[in-house]
Parts: structure tokens; C-alpha cells; sequence
């Protein structure tokens, strides 16, 4: 078991057949803990090995680098749960198991700073102190603040500002102060270099005095009266408050009138007026960013012409320095149109700016995260017709944040076609079909163009099925041949007037074609669109339906006939019959030999007739990702756990996996074959002898699943 190979082969066996009690106990017995280390972190294995490993093996999970966000928080969760058990007392080899996996949790790459306060807070956070107090991302030393540890309290004071936030610095110092560590910030706030931490920590001090009158107990040293001074020593001020304080009528600046009142109040009143400028990222610096201000200029009313690239910048700003979190700005930005842009930004230079270029204007995985789940949230109790209200273009009229636009009536102005497909994709499932039902004819032959061109499956198949009305479908055709050119020209880099020459092929893209698709709504002149440019004949299926002129039905043994002989068909009649509800078993894997590159499958087709799927199998290996092929088919229902232990498939190429992305949001049990191998094997389904020599055979057979378990079992009785 030394190639990775073999690894994810026994890896995807404990996962998707061995009862949940057997995992751990086959993994010892095969000597194959480093397995946890790299093999797929499927549900079905990480699952038992967290609810019945010994910390060891724990340690061995934790280095996986694959393991989901879901998967660490259980794991951070077991991990807490162990170390507040008497019996894993300091000293203890468990307990330093225990510090190693949360040590490793704490630092992999898809934890997120829920997860990392979690373990900080809990009977782990000392020891992940002393352990991680020098690691070289402050974002990793940040949580670590609960533990008191004055390592860590003084990362976090001098940290720059754009690193931690005001609060935690504050927080730190006063940390420091009640422990009796006065002298190290007397030393922070007199080294040069610390501007930001210095003002900032001056700022907690006056809170303090005013409050309080004095410092904490712990700062009883002669050397904190050095504070004090600091603390009433007066900080300029300087970025926008100071522009509108100095420099009221600067001839650079958007506001049209001299301040009479409190910037910040200033800010907020005008922004929501019509601007003879649009609002801009370097009208902001750190002293303005309060969380008000920032919400002020994150909604950018009517100003002429906001650009997604500078509401991405004032966002990333706001974020980074720390007045907004990322929910803020989904509850912030206005107009709406501007929010997909905010979020989805790839990598974005800073130029010369130096606050952009200091906290880093790219978000985070966890941050776009946090981002999507309020977008989420908010879609989930929106009714339809906010979603509609969301999307208009609302010409002339101030525009409202999400929350706000969500609780609105439509306006009947048309919507954002882009727009609205981004709040689909997001939206409850159920939710779809009323908003699309609920859309203008322009609206929503718009919105089926969009789904063409960003490949949307399920919102374009219900357009097709829902808008029956004849505003609609008497131009989907044309609507689908725009977009299908506008797909060719992205892919071949071409103009869109070349796709003209390539009418014949037009509508083949997609999975299934889009060709299916608009036969399956018996859109009107498809059928001939295809014939007139040299695609079906008329003896293909009845799929098609009576949309030009009737058919015969289709004489399955000739077609049976002429494949055998070696006379490949046609291959769009190959692709419509392979479609058929009433294709026979023994047509099909000759319709896969006659036309390899047709059903190559690189991704599942989960239209597929079960014919076809089961046709397949005996080819698994030659699938660019067989474990996956098999779970959409398992998971959609077009193959079931019986076809794949008897029907030819390979053993290692037959074990299905969870997939990343599931097509159409289906799910996947995480013990897949379990039933049916115990209805097979009966009572030698708990043997863990068996499971071990059939996970020691599994890399090297050349069976089947069932050939497999029955080969097990014999070598056992013998």
C-alpha cells in the first residue's frame, strides 16, 4: 500500500461498504493509520474514524489536507470534547496527541476563524498558544488572544493596522495591563515604526481614564504614569474627517456644501444625494472608516456611473481595517447590480495606493464564504416577487440595498437578466419556478439566454417547461441560437459572425445538448432548424414528439442489425436514441463502441437512459474519474447499489465517492452500498477478518465488487 492509488481505493471500500464500527479496527489490522493522511476525506470514513479513532488517528485525519470545513468543525468539536476528560490530563500521551491534531486543525488551509476561536476558547487554547505564539500569519495568533498568553498579546499590539482591528489591539492592552505587563506597552507606545498600534492603544487608554479615572490594578508600576501622558496626548486627525474639517471647500472633493456638523453625520446624510462624482475608494483613509461612514459609502446612490472594481475596493478597505465584516457589505451595498461583481472579483492589483496595497483588496475563501452564506440567508425567506423587485434596473429611482429591494413590490421596469440569473442561482430551488412565472416575455427570454451562456441547466429547463406562453416560445429558438453563438464565439475566440459558418453544431453544447432540451419542450422549428442544416432524419424516436410531421416508430432490430456489422449511424441518431425510454440492453454498449467520443461521459450525464448507465460499467476504467461517474449515476437513481456488484464493473473503479459539486443539489447516503452488500453477504458482514483481506485484495483485483467479497470470505473460512 504504498501508491496513493491503492490508498483511495481502500479509502473509498471503508467508506462506502465497511459497517461504521469495522473502519478503525481495518485500518489497524491493515496498518494503514497514514491512510487518513491522504485519502479522499469522504463522509463515510472520516465520519467513524473521528467517533471511534484513538487520538492517533486522529492526528493521522487531521493532516488531511482535503478535509471539508463540515469535516474540521466535527473534528475541532470530538477534539474540545476529549481534552475536557480528566483522563486526558496534561502530561498525559493523549493529551499530546490531542494538542498535536488541534494544532493541525487550528493551521490547515480550510479552517476558518469560527473554527480557529473555537479551539482557542476551549481546554486546548494554552497549549495551542505556547505552540503557535510565533507562526508567521498573525490571522492564525489572532484567536489566540483568550489564552492571556503575553507572546501572543504582544503579536497582536504590534501588528499592523491593517492586520487586526482596533478592538484587539485594545483588547490586548488591556490584557496586558491586568497581568502586570505595563512596562511592555510602555515600551510599544514609545518604539517608532508602531503608529497605527500607538494611536490605537492611546485611544483604549483615554476610554479607560475617562471611565474609570485610573488603569487597571495590574499596571500599578511606577513606569505606567508614562501612560497616562500618552493616553491624554492628542491624536491628529486626518483622511476624509480631516479633508472635510480643514479643507471644506477643496475643489477635488464631491460634497457641495461646508461642514456644519459632525462628518460623519455629514457623510451619511449626502451620499444618498445625487453626486456630481461618483464615490471612490481614495476618498477613504483609516481614520474615516467607522462602521457608519463605511455603510455610507458602500451605498453609492445615484452617482453616475459606480464601477463594480471601486465598490470591490471600498468593501476589501472597510473589511480589512475592520469597522464591516463581510455580511456588512451584503447588507451594505447598493445597487444590487454591483454586489456579484464585490464578491466574485478574482485578483485585483492595487496600484499605488497605499492603504489598498497594506490590507490587500483580494478576499479570503472564508471571507467570499461568509459573503455567500447572508446572501443565502436573505434569499431563503424572500418571497418571489422580492426576488423580481431585486433584479429591476429601477431607472431614475434611488436605489435600495438587498434586504430592502427583497421586502419591495416590482416596479414592472424589466430586471437585470444577469442580475437576476446570480440571485436564482443562490435562491431556494423552490423559489424559481414562481420568479420565472412571474417575469415579462423580454425578461424572461433574457433570463433563458443567460442561462445558456453561463450553463445553467436547471433555471433553463424550467423556462422551457414553465413559459408556455406565446410571447415566449415562439422566439426560445431564436433566443437559444443568439446565445449558443455567443457560447461558440467565447470558445473559439472568434467573432461572434463566425459562428454563422457552424449553424450545424450550434446547439450540440451543454450536458444533455441543448439540442435535447429544446426537443424535449417541443420548441417550435427546432426539429426543422436541425433538419435544414444536416442534422436528424425522419426515422430517429419519438422523443421529438409530432413537432413538424409524424414518424414512423423506430425498427429497433435493423438498427441492432447494422451496428453489429459494423455500420456506424449517424451520430445525432445515435445521440437521440441513446436517449430513448425504450432503447434496449442490447443496443446500447454497441451504440458505445460505434461512438466512443459521443459518450465519453467526461461529467456524469444524469439524463442518461439506466440502459446506457449500465451499459458503461464494464468500461469504468477508461472514465477520467470512474468513483465519481458512478456516485451522480448512484445519487440520481439511473444506477442502483445491485448493477454495480454484479454488472462487470472493476471493484476499485466501482466504490462511488462524494463528489465536490453535486449536480442539481442531490445527496449521496454515506454508507452507499451498505444494504445491499449485507443482504448479499448476511452475517459475514460483521467478520472484520473478511473486510480486512478483502481491503488487503482490493488494489490488485480485476473483479467485480461481488467476486471480490465472495473471494474474501472464502480465503476467511479456509
Amino acid at each position: 500500500m504504498t501508491h496513493d492509488s491503492d490508498h483511495r481505493a481502500i479509502g473509498a471500500l471503508l467508506a462506502a461498504v465497511v459497517p461504521d464500527d469495522l473502519v478503525v479496527p481495518v485500518l489497524d489490522r491493515l496498518a494503514a493509520t497514514s491512510l487518513l493522511g491522504t485519502a479522499r476525506p469522504d463522509p463515510g470514513l472520516v465520519g467513524p474514524v473521528v467517533m471511534h479513532g484513538t487520538p492517533a488517528h486522529l492526528v493521522a485525519l487531521a493532516a488531511n489536507p482535503a478535509l471539508t470545513r463540515a469535516q474540521l468543525r466535527a473534528l475541532a468539536e470530538e477534539l474540545t470534547a476529549r481534552a475536557a476528560d480528566p483522563a486526558a490530563g496534561a502530561g498525559s500521551p493523549e493529551r499530546s496527541h490531542l494538542s498535536t491534531a488541534a494544532e493541525l486543525a487550528y493551521v490547515h488551509q480550510r479552517a476558518t476563524p469560527r473554527l480557529r476561536h473555537h479551539l482557542a476558547n476551549g481546554p486546548l487554547g494554552e497549549e495551542l498558544a505556547e505552540r503557535l505564539h510565533s507562526a508567521h500569519g498573525i490571522h492564525y495568533v489572532r484567536p489566540l488572544a483568550v489564552s492571556g498568553d503575553p507572546r501572543v498579546l504582544l503579536r497582536i499590539l504590534t501588528a499592523p493596522g491593517d492586520r487586526v482591528t482596533e478592538a484587539e489591539q485594545a483588547d490586548a492592552a488591556l490584557r496586558l495591563l491586568s497581568a502586570g505587563y505595563a512596562h511592555l506597552v510602555v515600551e510599544l507606545l514609545g518604539r517608532p515604526g508602531t503608529t497605527t498600534p500607538r494611536r490605537r492603544v492611546r485611544r483604549e487608554l483615554r476610554r479607560l481614564l475617562g471611565e474609570y479615572g485610573t488603569l487597571p490594578a495590574g499596571a500599578s508600576d511606577p513606569r505606567a504614569a508614562a501612560l497616562v501622558r500618552m493616553a491624554r496626548r492628542p491624536d491628529n486627525q486626518g483622511g476624509l474627517t480631516g479633508m472635510l474639517r480643514d479643507r471644506p471647500h477643496d475643489p477635488h472633493f464631491v460634497l457641495p456644501s461646508p461642514v456644519r456638523r459632525d462628518p460623519a453625520e455629514l457623510v451619511r446624510r449626502h451620499l444618498r444625494r445625487p453626486l456630481p462624482l461618483p464615490v471612490r475608494f481614495w476618498m477613504l483613509a483609516y481614520d474615516d472608516l467607522e462602521p457608519e461612514v463605511a455603510r455610507a459609502f458602500l451605498h453609492h446612490g445615484p452617482s453616475p456611473d459606480p464601477t463594480p472594481v471601486d465598490a470591490h475596493r471600498i468593501a476589501a478597505l472597510a473589511v480589512r481595517i475592520g469597522p464591516l465584516a463581510p455580511e456588512d457589505v451584503v447588507r451594505a451595498t447598493a445597487p444590487v447590480r454591483l454586489l456579484p461583481g464585490i464578491i466574485a472579483t478574482g485578483y485585483m492589483p492595487v496600484m499605488n495606493d497605499p492603504q489598498l496595497r497594506d490590507a490587500g483588496v483580494n478576499w479570503q475563501q472564508h471571507e467570499r464564504a461568509a459573503m455567500h452564506r447572508i446572501v443565502d440567508t436573505l434569499l431563503a425567506d424572500a418571497p418571489p416577487r422580492g426576488l423580481v423587485a431585486a433584479a429591476e434596473t429601477r431607472p431614475g429611482s434611488t436605489p435600495g440595498t438587498l434586504p430592502e429591494l427583497l421586502r419591495a413590490e416590482p416596479s414592472g421596469s424589466g430586471v437585470d437578466a444577469e442580475l437576476l440569473h446570480w440571485l436564482l442561482t443562490r435562491a431556494p430551488a423552490t423559489a424559481v419556478p414562481d420568479v420565472i412565472c412571474a417575469l415579462r416575455p423580454d425578461d424572461a427570454l433574457s433570463l433563458a439566454a443567460v442561462a445558456i451562456r453561463r450553463d445553467t441547466p436547471a433555471i433553463l429547463d424550467t423556462v422551457l417547461t414553465l413559459r408556455t406562453d406565446p410571447p415566449v416560445r415562439d422566439r426560445l429558438l431564436a433566443t437559444a441560437l443568439d446565445a449558443a453563438r455567443d457560447v461558440h464565439a467565447a470558445r473559439h475566440r472568434a467573432p461572434k459572425a463566425e459562428a454563422e459558418a457552424e449553424e450545424g453544431k450550434l446547439l450540440w453544447i451543454g450536458e444533455p445538448p441543448l439540442l435535447t432540451r429544446l426537443f424535449r419542450a417541443d420548441v417550435p422549428g427546432a426539429y426543422a432548424y436541425v433538419r435544414r442544416h444536416g442534422g436528424l432524419p425522419g426515422h430517429t424516436d419519438g422523443t421529438v414528439g409530432s413537432l413538424d410531421a409524424p414518424r414512423p416508430p423506430i425498427d429497433w432490430d435493423a438498427f441492432i442489425a447494422r451496428y453489429r456489422d459494423g455500420v456506424r449511424g449517424d451520430r445525432s441518431d445515435a445521440w437521440i436514441m441513446a436517449q430513448h425510454p425504450e432503447l434496449p440492453e442490447e443496443l446500447a454498449p454497441l451504440l458505445l463502441h460505434a461512438h466512443p467520443d459521443l459518450f465519453s461521459s467526461y461529467q456524469p450525464d444524469t439524463n442518461w437512459q439506466p440502459v446506457l448507465v449500465r451499459a458503461v460499467l464494464p468500461r469504468l476504467r477508461r472514465q477520467l474519474d470512474p468513483s465519481y461517474w458512478v456516485a451522480v449515476h448512484l445519487a440520481h437513481g439511473t444506477l442502483n447499489a445491485a448493477d454495480l456488484l454484479r454488472r462487470g464493473a472493476p471493484a476499485r473503479h466501482a466504490l462511488p465517492r462524494r463528489g465536490v459539486v453535486w449536480l442539481r443539489g442531490t445527496t449521496l447516503p454515506d454508507k452507499r452500498l451498505a444494504d445491499e452488500v449485507r443482504r448479499r453477504l448476511g452475517p459475514a458482514t460483521d467478520d472484520l477478518e473478511m473486510w480486512a483481506v478483502a481491503a488487503g485484495l482490493l488494489p490488485t483485483f480485476s473483479g467485480t465488487l461481488a467476486e471480490l467479497f465472495d473471494t474474501a470470505v472464502a480465503l476467511t473460512r479456509t
